[in-house]
């Protein structure tokens, strides 16, 4: 079967959607299926190996933004009239049966189901990430867009991919089939050690964007108090920091810059992320309990995973759906007070039998639950059953 991803994808700036894509494409090409992504960029921005290299990505130029009007409006009308444009020749050319529609927006999902409709093909959905309700939202139409297609889109589709057995259970009040699969651990060849209990160096790692939801402040200043006691830790960034932007807030300006034992490290190729995520000694995760934590599975978990380490999180779904504390995993409280987060650094320092105890016991669950064998055999059996 010829499948297309299509939808809200930004090969520069939805860096975590390709990730997640090419691990689909991975496991939906082992079962004997042809798969095609059209999005928004150019070659060259595409950070990942597999899919740079891939005859099978079609891009359109991103849009000219006009100053007036929001940049998310502008980004959705633009990948709307694109899937209007590019969607029915690549239909024909490359014969496709299903479209899978990477979108939480009205707009993007209507266009996506009146073409397939049109030509007579299967079109599902895939993306459950909730947007908080908020003046800017509103504004940029975020809210009023995910709304609509809560209200008037999810129903129509033939199928739902979800991340999390929460929005799952908001789909089902509609009688869409459905199916949760998280983000897919990425198959590694790299051996990674144990903790020597002797060993006093401990790397402790975030990754991602500085914005609100990850609570980086809290994160360093947890940090802080720990160091006051252990001199040897060091916490690494793996993100894009610019202390130039006049927008980054100045409390995380002023963390960063009053610490020590803080390295950034900017952008970094693939070889490079996993050098360092390799040295890791423990990884932090952490998100405040609401819809917008419960509606989507971050891409960084699973990869955390795979490097069987301890992860510290917030005691929160998903992330309980599948952790379990002191098993394979260290959970503070949903209210991520900064206290707790030193503890928890703390106590997986001085315990380094827990910390390679909780890493081993990761593995099981690459097997069980972020596999892409596993997993893409699960997608493939929901997309059979649809037709």
């Amino acid at each position: 079967m010829n499948i297309l991803f299509c939808g809200n994808l930004d090969v520069k700036n939805n860096i975590a959607a390709f990730y997640t894509l090419s691990f689909f494409k991975n496991a939906l090409e082992e079962n004997s299926h042809r798969v095609f992504i059209l999005g928004s960029g150019y070659k060259k921005e595409i950070k990942i190996k597999n899919l740079s290299r891939s005859k099978s990505i079609f891009l359109y130029r991103p849009p000219n933004f006009n100053k007036y009007f929001s940049r998310t409006y502008q980004i959705i009308q633009h990948d709307k009239n694109k899937l209007k444009e590019k969607l029915p020749n690549i239909i024909l050319e490359k014969k496709i049966q299903l479209i899978i529609v990477y979108s939480t927006f009205y707009p993007i999902l209507e266009e996506a189901f009146e073409i397939a409709k049109k030509f007579d093909i299967k079109c599902i959905s895939y993306g459950g990430e909730y947007f908080s309700i908020n003046l800017n939202n509103l504004i940029n139409t975020t809210n009023i867009y995910q709304y609509l297609a809560k209200r008037f889109s999810y129903k129509k589709m033939d199928g739902h991919i979800c991340s999390t057995s929460f929005h799952q259970k908001t789909l089902k009040r509609n009688n869409l089939k459905t199916i949760v699969i998280p983000t897919l651990a990425p198959e590694l060849n790299i051996q990674s050690k144990e903790i020597k209990p002797n060993s006093k160096l401990f790397n402790l790692v975030w990754m991602g964007k500085p914005n609100q939801r990850e609570y980086l402040i809290r994160i360093i200043k947890g940090f802080k108090i720990a160091q006051k006691k252990i001199p040897y830790l060091q916490l690494i960034l793996i993100s894009r920091i610019d202390f130039d932007n006049k927008s980054l807030d100045k409390k995380l300006k002023q963390e960063i810059k009053d610490s020590y034992n803080i390295r950034i490290t900017g952008f970094l190729s693939e070889k490079e992320k996993e050098e360092l995520l390799n040295q890791a000694n423990a990884f932090i995760h952490l998100r405040k309990k609401s819809k917008e934590t419960f509606h989507a599975f971050p891409t960084r978990v699973p990869e955390y995973v795979a490097y069987k380490k301890p992860i510290i999180f917030s005691n929160t779904p998903p992330f309980v759906d599948y952790f379990k504390h002191l098993k394979n995993a260290y959970f503070i409280n949903s209210r991520n007070n900064i206290n707790e987060i030193a503890n928890a650094i703390l106590n997986l320092y001085f315990n380094k039998r827990l910390c390679n105890s909780l890493g081993k016991n990761c593995e099981k669950l690459i097997m069980n639950d972020f596999s892409i064998k596993k997993n893409g055999y699960k997608l493939n059996h929901f997309i059979e059953s649809l037709f």
